[in-house]
């Protein structure tokens, strides 16, 4: 137990002691252990890079995909006006302006129609009116 004490003790003093007062075989000793404990700092540093830069590269590419797929070929909803004719009825222009990528069928279509115009779907309508419609287009 004693040698174990010295051995710490004489480390310590080592460590303590000024470069020029050192023996060389205390010199060549504290040299690598600071090599050591430099090429250890390294290796830390070299992988909190690695890792921050892995970080950084992965949301650029996942916010550069995110905004191309929602910006390229992107659909939005607008509306249009249109004049209802003296001979259509809300039945004939639903059909018309239907657009089975977005409606499942007419009457689906027709039911936004009516609920955008507050107008009930069996409502008589009469020609000269103009109501509101939605259609998909490009996003601008």
């Amino acid at each position: 137990m004693n040698r174990s004490v010295n051995v710490s003790a004489n480390r310590s003093s080592v460590n303590n002691k000024r470069i020029t007062e050192m023996s060389e075989r205390e010199y060549i000793a504290y040299r690598k252990r600071r090599a050591a404990s430099l090429n250890a700092r390294n290796n830390v540093l070299k992988f909190v890079f690695i890792a921050a830069a892995a970080v950084v590269l992965t949301v650029s590419i996942k916010a550069i995909t995110a905004f191309a797929s929602s910006s390229a070929g992107a659909e939005q909803k607008y509306y249009k006006t249109v004049s209802i004719g003296y001979s259509d009825t809300l039945e004939s222009i639903a059909e018309s302006n239907y657009d089975p990528a977005h409606y499942s069928t007419v009457n689906d279509y027709l039911k936004e129609i009516t609920d955008i115009n507050h107008i009930s779907a069996d409502s008589a309508i009469n020609g000269g009116l103009i109501i509101y419609i939605p259609y998909y287009g490009e996003v601008h």
